[in-house]
């Protein structure tokens, strides 16, 4: 049976996984559930996921939700390369350290930019530029810069790189 991944690419999670399993050459049937028509409020969507919110999986009869688990789902059956996800326990602690501070810090910041910058520019006093460059968003891209691209730590051989 055929890998099912429920997704709207202009989600930003979504489209982790999609090029993520694109990446990896893991087949899939792409079931696009798009955000801006509602599709994602459907009765038939909840079948799917009763949250009615995308990344959603179905691998047979198992259905699975959010961007991360279905990440790690994929690298676990699909037998990814190890740098995505490594097998030693201190760098894949330091993977999910990562995994759970970006969801939770550095994407909302930057959709917090984003938005305004989409659906605010042009009205009168706004400048998404300010929004983009406040002290909040400064702040999670320092840090993201200092401990997470340009860092050593916490395991040099796993850290990003530009």
């Amino acid at each position: 049976m055929v890998l099912e991944l429920y997704l709207d690419l202009l989600s930003q999670p979504c489209r982790a996984i999609y090029i993520f399993a694109k990446k990896n050459g893991i087949p899939f049937q792409l079931r696009t559930v798009e955000l801006l028509k509602g599709q994602h409020l459907s009765d038939a969507f909840a079948q799917v996921n009763p949250l009615k919110k995308v990344p959603a999986m179905k691998d047979g009869d198992f259905t699975l939700t959010e961007s991360v688990a279905i990440l790690l789902y994929l690298t676990h059956k699909c037998k990814v390369p190890d740098f995505w996800y490594p097998q030693d326990l201190q760098a894949r602690a330091c993977v999910d350290e990562y995994l759970a501070w970006q969801h939770t810090t550095l994407r909302r910041s930057c959709l917090r930019a984003l938005w305004h910058k989409v659906s605010l520019e042009g009205w009168e006093g706004h400048s998404p530029s300010s929004v983009w460059h406040s002290p909040c968003n400064g702040w999670v891209l320092t840090r993201t810069d200092a401990v997470w691209v340009f860092s050593s730590w916490p395991v040099p051989q796993y850290r990003c790189t530009t």
